[in-house]
């Protein structure tokens, strides 16, 4: 009876370690960006809630719009399906401006966990504004890579996106806490 007592109480002053999650973690963002084979700039549209569950989450898609294609040939992504939550969930705003890396094809991109492969760039893109588009570092480090002038570790995303951005999960300390 004690020792029920005791572990109960350890439980409640640990409360942590009941709520914690785990997601296998995705490739770091240069390594994405290396197996990348289409690099583009999609604006999401809109997004819905569907029935569906992913990570014990429900699944969030939306439609999306190609704006412009950096690397390979146009993508025929329409839409798009990732899991919000806690711990590494993505979050993507309506209207939002963001650049893609993916080896995927078909209609629908399917982010995991802690996505690493969509860059917001809404604080520095501008459609139809091309020259100005483009001297932001960023966005000219990746037109760089996609013309073999520069390395996917030389592809600096940090200081442009904000800390709900999905490639600024990977440096998540308290997530790292739930890790197996």
């Amino acid at each position: 009876m004690k020792i029920t007592k005791l572990l109960l109480l350890a439980l409640a002053v640990i409360p942590g370690v009941a709520g914690a999650c785990w997601y296998e973690r995705p490739p770091e963002f240069a390594e994405v960006v290396k197996q990348a084979d289409k690099i583009f700039i999609a604006r999401i549209l809109d997004q819905r809630v569907t029935d569906r569950f992913s990570y014990n989450r429900p699944v969030i898609e939306g439609r999306m719009e190609i704006v412009e294609t950096i690397l390979g040939e146009q993508p025929a992504f329409e839409q798009i399906e990732f899991s919000n939550g806690f711990c590494g969930g993505v979050r993507l705003d309506v209207n939002h401006h963001y650049v893609v890396f993916t080896a995927q094809s078909g209609n629908v991109l399917k982010l995991v966990l802690a996505d690493n492969s969509m860059i917001s760039i809404e604080s520095e893109y501008i459609p139809g504004l091309d020259r100005q588009n483009y001297k932001y570092p960023f966005l000219k480090s990746v037109r760089a890579f996609a013309k073999n002038e520069a390395s996917a570790e030389s592809i600096d995303p940090f200081p442009n996106i904000e800390r709900n951005g999905t490639v600024k999960r990977i440096d998540c300390d308290p997530c790292r806490l739930y890790e197996k």
